[in-house]
């Protein structure tokens, strides 16, 4: 009986053994996982800032970009354009020092597509850098294509296009017609035609009296009469009951306008 006892306690003191090993098993297995988990933590979050920041540089060259795709159809913009990106990327982005725009190609072609605009922009992140990196070096290059399509004077270049007889513009009434005209026909004297604002409009008409005091906005469409009118109108103006645009004769034709009778279209 008395041997039978020790046997049990000895098994007993076994048990506390094993468990007590398997608490600093777990404790010896933190002490090497935690800290290279936390310092991965700390290095994402020291990244978010830098990343935000130049989120800001990419979307401001790429806003000034788009700026620039469209002042391309009305004047040169080449040397404007650059020193306008430079000032705003450096006025924009407090925390990169430097930032430059290493390149600025304007309007050149890469033998598929011509008037291309590419940007290059250099970036060094020295002030918000996650834990022992001294400096983080950032760059990118953006393209895009100027805006050079039709005008109300000339016509565009058509060589990239198609041939002159499917690019041709004719006229629709978009919301009561099922003809496509063109310029001369008689159906679109008693109609305004829908543009939208640019210099040329802006000089030939005058506001509205009636819709001037609701106001314009720079990319609004615009009403006007050609062959009668001295003002434009907005589109909820009383004086617009009937209006019609103008777009190429292939569109009109996928679009399922057809011909019109009197004019051919």
């Amino acid at each position: 009986m008395y041997s039978v006892q020790n046997t049990r306690l000895t098994l007993s003191k076994r048990k506390k053994s094993k468990i007590n090993n398997k608490k600093g098993a777990y404790i010896l297995e933190a002490c090497i996982v935690f800290p290279p988990f936390i310092i991965a933590i700390i290095l994402l979050l020291s990244l978010i800032p830098v990343m935000a920041e130049w989120e800001n540089v990419v979307y401001a060259a790429c806003d000034e970009l788009r700026s620039g795709d469209i002042r391309a159809h009305f004047y040169n913009d080449k040397l404007l354009g650059q020193v306008r990106l430079n000032n705003r990327l450096n006025n924009e982005c407090h925390f990169i020092d430097p930032i430059q725009v290493t390149k600025y190609r304007y309007r050149h072609s890469d033998g598929k597509c011509k008037d291309l605009i590419t940007v290059s922009i250099d970036a060094n992140f020295s002030k918000r850098v996650p834990l022992a990196i001294k400096s983080l070096d950032m760059n990118m290059k953006i393209r895009s294509r100027a805006f050079t399509g039709a005008s109300l004077d000339e016509d565009s270049d058509k060589d990239c296009f198609n041939k002159k007889e499917d690019s041709k513009d004719v006229y629709i009434f978009p919301e009561s017609g099922s003809k496509y005209h063109n310029k001369s026909c008689r159906c679109l004297n008693p109609a305004c035609e829908k543009v939208y604002m640019t210099p040329a409009i802006k000089s030939r008409f005058k506001q509205c009296d009636k819709c001037k005091k609701k106001g314009y906005k720079g990319n609004q469409a615009v009403f006007c009469f050609f062959n009668s009118g001295e003002v434009y109108h907005r589109g909820d103006c009383s004086c617009v009951d009937k209006y019609y645009e103008k777009i190429q004769k292939r569109e009109a034709i996928s679009r399922g306008y057809s011909a019109c009778s009197l004019c051919g279209g």
